[in-house]
């Protein structure tokens, strides 16, 4: 009977030695998982910070981009539409004008889609982005504002048009930086004569016309020429390009 119960007390001990070490491992195994549980929670809370950081920079830069073309700067159409809508209703009377200048034509090798056919998309770009430094240089921002409407396709609001000929001295030196001077797409490849194709539609500024009229107008009159030649100028008004290749 003796052993029988000093074995019944030695069961009773093992089991509770076997008990006690499993509740120890659990703790253990416990307190690691609340490690990790808590240095995963920081991660994925350090990275959740860094993704909303990135997404504010992100958020702040287009704002700031919005209304201009990424690429080149000037104005984006949205931002032309934006401008003329709260500039044209302070001029008053005061002669305005709008210049649709574009170099898109079917010419092999002289437009921006041949180009990018025959060149890539980063040297179509490329002469996008030096078409719009021209056009900056050649119509100075203390009078002109420049916008890039899509693809080949510019505009230039003159906030004080004063004549046909002094319109012809501006569009003249932008023929002379572009069209006249051969294009170097890189240092194996040239394009001359590049296309160049410009109008002026003049108007007073206390017109009622909406300002996707005025730039449809101006858009209309260049494409009823831009396929004559591979430079044209035109006036709203005239029947024939005044300079023409």
């Amino acid at each position: 009977m003796w052993d029988d119960k000093y074995d019944d007390s030695d069961n009773r001990t093992r089991n509770l030695a076997i008990a006690l070490a499993v509740v120890a491992v659990l703790g253990v195994c416990f307190l690691v998982w609340s490690f990790f549980s808590i240095q995963g929670k920081k991660e994925i809370l350090l990275d959740l910070e860094q993704r909303s950081a990135g997404l504010q920079a992100q958020l702040d830069e287009s704002v700031r981009l919005e209304g201009y073309d990424e690429q080149t700067g000037v104005l984006n159409v949205e931002g032309l539409k934006k401008y003329l809508t709260e500039t044209l209703p302070t001029l008053g009377d005061k002669q305005v004008a709008l210049y649709y200048v574009s170099f898109a034509s079917p010419a092999k090798g002289r437009s921006l889609k041949s180009i990018n056919d025959e060149f890539g998309h980063f040297a179509g770009r490329d002469a996008g982005i030096t078409f719009a430094e021209y056009l900056k240089s050649t119509f100075p921002k203390e009078r002109f504002v420049c916008a890039r409407l899509g693809g080949s396709s510019f505009m230039v609001f003159d906030t004080a048009f004063q004549s046909r000929e002094d319109t012809l001295k501006y569009i003249k030196k932008m023929k002379a930086l572009w069209h006249d001077t051969p294009y170097k797409v890189d240092e194996l490849h040239q394009i001359e004569g590049m296309s160049l194709h410009t109008t002026a539609y003049p108007f007073v500024a206390s017109t009622n016309a909406a300002p996707d009229d005025l730039i449809d107008k101006t858009g209309a009159i260049n494409k009823s020429i831009r396929d004559l030649a591979y430079f044209t100028f035109m006036m709203q008004g005239d029947t024939e390009p005044l300079l023409q290749d």
